[in-house]
């Protein structure tokens, strides 16, 4: 969870996650990230917050040339293995994150 997409908190956050990776929750677009961009009001400064500028400035620009396109929502799997990704374990699609010790 990245907490509010409207402080500098939750962008840092955002920003961190999205270091290594194009979405938020596998590997194509999904609902998620159209969610989470909506979220996030004014322009990211892509100073500040290079990763989010990048994927926000793209999630957006994919809202305008396909506007009428239903987002899917993300795969069960692919949301396991952004947030194994997430806290630094590693996992293949379809298998669980290992647990901690």
């Amino acid at each position: 969870d990245f907490g509010s997409l409207r402080t500098d908190g939750g962008l840092a956050k955002l920003n961190s996650y999205l270091g290594n990776r194009q979405y938020i929750a596998g590997f194509q677009i999904s609902k998620e990230d159209i969610d989470k961009c909506a979220e996030i009001t004014i322009k990211p400064d892509p100073a500040v917050y290079p990763h989010v500028h990048r994927w926000w400035t793209h999630v957006r620009n994919l809202k305008k040339t396909m506007p009428f396109q239903q987002w899917r929502a993300p795969a069960a799997d692919e949301i396991t293995v952004a947030k194994a990704a997430a806290a630094g374990q590693t996992v293949q699609a379809g298998a669980a994150p290992a647990k901690e010790k």
